[in-house]
């Protein structure tokens, strides 16, 4: 059976815990060594491979419960979606979690992450003039019913 990807959504989950200390370029080396000591909302992602200045848009839950998305525009398809009324990046506890688009045409961040992002690898992610590094532990992905 084929999984069919439409504007689906891939939903990384990160743990705040997990501060990454190795195999990083001279700027994210003193980022990641230096991290933010206390809870802050993002404003920008770096990811190798996929984006080093990507959007992140802080979204409100659904009316379901469920982490919202960045929009469907053309902008929307770039931006990285946080579930703001979960745990802020740099929280002592919880997992902080993040949305992204997926495109048939492949033309999406979500189709990017998914093909270069990799257990193990690494998001720094910026904002309230701090930055923290974190790795990935566990990637999901959803598909339309």
């Amino acid at each position: 059976m084929k999984r069919r990807m439409s504007v689906g959504v891939a939903m990384l989950t990160l743990l705040p815990f997990l501060l990454i200390l190795g195999q990083a370029g001279p700027a994210s080396a003193s980022v990641c060594a230096n991290p933010a000591r206390h809870p802050f909302s993002p404003s920008r992602a770096a990811v190798a491979r996929v984006g080093r200045s990507i959007t992140v848009l802080a979204m409100a839950r659904t009316a379901g419960g469920f982490p919202g998305l960045p929009p469907l525009t053309s902008s929307g398809k770039r931006d990285l979606a946080w579930d703001r009324e979960g745990p802020k990046p740099g929280s002592a506890y919880g997992n902080v979690r993040f949305n992204a688009h997926t495109y048939p045409d492949g033309s999406a961040l979500g189709n990017r992450l998914l093909a270069h992002l990799k257990v193990g690898g690494r998001i720094v992610l910026y904002g309230d003039g701090v930055a923290l590094c974190y790795r990935v532990n566990r990637k999901v992905v959803t598909t339309p019913n």
